[in-house]
């Protein structure tokens, strides 16, 4: 017989209003999306009143992940004014240079061979990098037609600029040194440097004269050759456009060395509540017959305005609290750069505003701050510390470590390249704990390559 005995148990749930989900949503939006958002809501509320803003170009900053340094408003980089910054757009987007896609369908098309193996050859041209690099096999961007993968690979590198569909930059070098049409012991020679870069320190012709026993003269022309090749290919037809963000605030020095926060939030559209739709419901609601659909259809309309207003009044108080803890916790970035970045987390942020983890993490999403060092994310202030217990003093941030070996490879230029081991070795010495496979992962975070290739 089953046991029909009840059985009672208690249990936790969170549950959120549609108030403190639309907080988070809007938390969580750049300028650009939320002022968006601000439009398409004003288009279907009548009790919203929506004031454009007067867009200034001076706040916009070009975003380069790889250096992190000022960008250029957009009239600088364009060399225009305001006036003229819609009609050279304009002229920019009719005459545009040709893509790799579009310029290796033009090749193939002249190509004698079927249509299938031309489709496939574009259609593999189509899963190539910015480099012109076929990361993956072919057989992989060709599932549909994988029979055909290694002949289209192989028309693919045949194309012009030669290296297009390479694995790597030693195969790109390979495909092209093979090209220049050299005498079988010059080609040889040629391809041995291009699998031995290492031999290389800055352009001398020592270590190959030695290694190939050449004279000066036959290596100084191999160098030549060498220098030839291009690496990057594809790079030619990057024809990508700038990428602009509107910082959320800037945290900047005033001329007597105060830090002073400047909030940006003029940018977005100014919103309030439509003063007509508001003697509208409160005329209804006077009114011996109610029309009840109306009043109810005018309250949901209010409340969705006023949360709106809310909601963008609690994003605007919760950045600037944001800014001051970081102005206290990373004074001495503020003052004297990058490298004095020290170790943060999002979460002791949230614990020392008494703010919940998630709050935290959506201020910080997708949103910059324009300091007198550069553009940053938020998200750049708050990285572990590398190397050190937690609660060292001399901790330093991985931001920081990263921008000091950004540094060092910079500070060398010219001179011999540094291994991963020696910039290991000169951290270490500089009071920074940091092992050698940690300086190469860093390295190719900064997208700065290894002591090999570096000139």
């Amino acid at each position: 017989m089953p046991d029909s005995s009840l059985i009672l148990s208690t249990e936790q749930q969170l549950r959120l209003s549609q108030v403190q989900i639309q907080r988070l949503e809007m938390l969580g939006l750049g300028t650009e999306e939320l002022a968006e958002k601000i439009q398409k809501e004003a288009e279907k509320n009548p009790f919203l009143e929506v004031e454009s803003p007067v867009i200034s170009l001076d706040v916009r900053k070009k975003r380069d992940e790889g250096s992190m340094r000022y960008g250029q408003s957009l009239e600088d980089e364009l060399g225009i004014s305001d006036d003229e910054e819609h009609d050279h757009w304009f002229e920019r987007t009719l005459t545009r240079p040709e893509t790799m896609g579009e310029h290796i369908t033009g090749e193939v098309a002249l190509l004698d061979i079927s249509d299938e193996m031309k489709s496939a050859v574009i259609m593999l041209s189509s899963a190539l990098d910015r480099n012109g690099f076929l990361e993956g096999s072919p057989e992989d961007a060709l599932k549909e037609h994988k029979e055909l993968a290694k002949d289209a690979l192989g028309i693919l590198k045949t194309l012009d600029p030669v290296g297009l569909g390479a694995k790597n930059v030693t195969e790109c070098l390979e495909l092209q040194a093979k090209s220049l049409d050299l005498d079988p012991e010059k080609e040889k020679n040629l391809l041995y440097v291009i699998d031995n870069l290492e031999i290389l320190r800055n352009g001398k012709t020592d270590q190959v004269e030695k290694k190939l026993k050449l004279s000066k003269e036959e290596a100084e022309e191999l160098l030549s050759n060498l220098r030839s090749l291009d690496p990057f290919p594809g790079r030619e037809f990057d024809n990508t456009f700038e990428e602009f963000v509107y910082p959320e605030v800037s945290i900047k020095k005033n001329d007597d060395g105060e830090l002073v926060i400047i909030d940006h939030s003029d940018q977005l559209p100014e919103v309030s509540l439509n003063a007509e739709y508001i003697d509208f419901e409160k005329e209804l609601k006077e009114r011996k017959e109610k029309d009840k659909a109306a009043l109810e259809y005018l309250k949901e309309n209010k409340d969705r305005a006023e949360n709106l207003i809310s909601a963008l009044k609690m994003r605007k108080d919760s950045l600037t609290r944001i800014s001051y803890y970081l102005i206290d916790k990373q004074r001495e970035f503020f003052d004297k750069g990058p490298l004095y970045l020290v170790p943060d987390t999002q979460m002791h942020a949230a614990e020392k505003m008494n703010l919940s983890i998630s709050t935290v993490s959506r201020i910080c999403s997708d949103k910059y701050i324009d300091t007198d060092y550069g553009l940053f994310p938020f998200s750049y202030f708050f990285s572990s510390s590398s190397g050190f217990s937690k609660d060292d003093e001399n901790a330093k941030s991985k931001n920081a470590i990263k921008e000091r070996i950004r540094q060092i490879v910079d500070e060398n230029k010219g001179r011999k390249p540094l291994s991963d081991q020696k910039i290991a070795d000169r951290l270490n010495a500089e009071g920074i704990k940091c092992a050698r496979r940690t300086v190469a992962k860093y390295r190719g975070e900064l997208k700065l390559e290894s002591s090999y290739t570096r000139n």
